[in-house]
């Protein structure tokens, strides 16, 4: 029997609560229940299994697998990698022989908490809509598994296998050395491969809180507070470097500042990223800075998709887009199978960026995400769209609501799991962005 806290770790996209929610027979019985999913939609024989270097992942990591080796599939075990170097591994260093794949991660979240992201045998997400729900469905309806007669088998395969080939991959995408100087905070997470790369192909850079550590000693997993960038912003002023880069605890998502320590948006980054592309594609999310529709080449097409991985993934998929980006950090790519990538699009972003591309950032200010706490988030979303959607230019209903003026555009959205609003401005200057919040603030409550 689940406990209410286990149900609930069952997120849209993957599996994530504090790692004492997630107790040995929860994880025990997970993997059997997962082994028999992915026995059940691919004719392949083994599971690839990887990891990050949070304190209880050895243990989730140790039941997972013999929860999955118990429905009688094997196990290659790739021991702790980032997540892109696991989606790489899956999608072509394992195809033959993979029915998909599980990380042990919480990705940005604290060293206290753990969870579980599920893919295909091509690296494609496998969430609540499309495969996690029948997960969650045959743990509330069997606590009692039956057992294979034939047990799978464990293969952990060498941590040189695993690098050599991805680390070979990122150093494939530059021709030259990166003209830049850089300094990179690796967040004592799991993304040693991409600072190993970058360090190599930049003119000179620092890597700092580069040993996986799970208990992320240093400061949270989490690029986007700002307090989590002090030492990197300080790191780069020292050193006089031209960016400094941060990565989150499994290295799926980045935050890039320049050398004044100046976040540069999510926005400025995914059109540099289509620079190099003859006819770009692109996905991002209805909360992305309209730089990137103001600025994108004429033979360029964006579409614009609700917040969220999967959601970004599967429109990518749609159009065939080359990238697809959001707000918080993820920038996904084609040739990885639509999935997130920061050292990649560290690379890519590297070795396309120009000053005046940098420049961009005058145009606009852009607040971050603000949340609103309110008593009733539907009732609070209808009066804010009463108040202000009359006066709107163009309205939006993709992820929330997105209301455009002359001087700003706002898209706000109900949390899925708390009473409150998620709330992105984008205006002329600041002066304008904050006196409108205000404006929306009073409105909500």
């Amino acid at each position: 029997m689940l406990t209410s806290e286990q149900k609930a770790s069952f997120k849209a996209y993957d599996i994530r609560a504090k790692s004492d929610v997630l107790t040995d027979n929860f994880s025990f019985l997970l993997g059997k229940a997962s082994g028999d999913y992915f026995k059940k939609t691919s004719k392949k024989k083994s599971v690839v299994i990887g990891r990050d270097g949070r304190l209880s992942s050895p243990r989730l990591h140790r039941h997972f697998v013999k929860g999955i080796l118990a429905s009688g599939m094997d196990v290659e075990d790739i021991g702790i990698v980032s997540t892109p170097q696991f989606y790489y591994f899956v999608k072509y260093a394992a195809k033959k022989t993979n029915a998909g794949g599980v990380m042990i991660t919480a990705s940005h979240l604290q060293g206290e908490y753990n969870g579980f992201k599920f893919v295909d045998q091509y690296s494609s997400y496998v969430h609540s809509g499309n495969g996690l729900g029948e997960v969650l469905a045959a743990l509330e309806k069997d606590n009692s598994p039956t057992l294979s007669k034939k047990r799978g088998k464990r293969v952990a395969v060498t941590k040189t296998k695993v690098s050599s080939r991805y680390e070979s991959f990122l150093s494939s995408q530059i021709k030259e050395k990166l003209p830049y100087s850089l300094v990179i905070d690796v967040s004592n997470g799991s993304g040693q491969a991409e600072a190993r790369v970058l360090r190599k192909l930049a003119k000179r850079c620092k890597v700092i809180n580069g040993t996986c550590l799970g208990t992320f000693p240093a400061h949270d997993p989490d690029p986007l507070p700002p307090k989590n960038r002090k030492q990197l912003e300080n790191e780069v002023k020292k050193n006089k470097a031209d960016f400094g880069i941060i990565f989150d605890g499994d290295a799926d998502r980045m935050v890039v500042i320049d050398k004044r320590g100046n976040q540069i948006e999510s926005g400025i980054i995914a059109l540099v990223l289509a620079k190099h592309l003859k006819q770009p594609r692109i996905v991002s999310t209805c909360n992305m800075s309209l730089v990137l529709e103001n600025h994108l080449p004429q033979k360029g097409t964006l579409v614009t998709c609700a917040i969220g991985r999967s959601k970004v993934h599967e429109s990518m998929k749609k159009i065939k887009a080359n990238i697809g980006a959001e707000r918080s950090g993820h920038f996904y790519f084609k040739q990885l199978g639509f999935t997130d990538a920061a050292g990649l699009a560290a690379i890519h972003f590297l070795s396309n960026v120009t000053p005046e591309d940098l420049l961009l950032a005058k145009e606009s200010y852009m607040a971050p995400e603000t949340n609103i706490v309110v008593a009733n988030k539907d009732r609070a979303l209808k009066r804010i769209e009463s108040a202000f959607a009359k006066k709107a230019k163009q309205i939006l209903r993709i992820d929330g609501i997105s209301l455009f003026f002359e001087e700003y555009w706002f898209n706000i959205r109900a949390s899925n799991t708390e009473e409150l609003l998620r709330i992105t401005i984008e205006g002329k200057n600041k002066k304008t962005v904050d006196a409108f919040l205000k404006k929306i603030q009073q409105v909500a409550s």
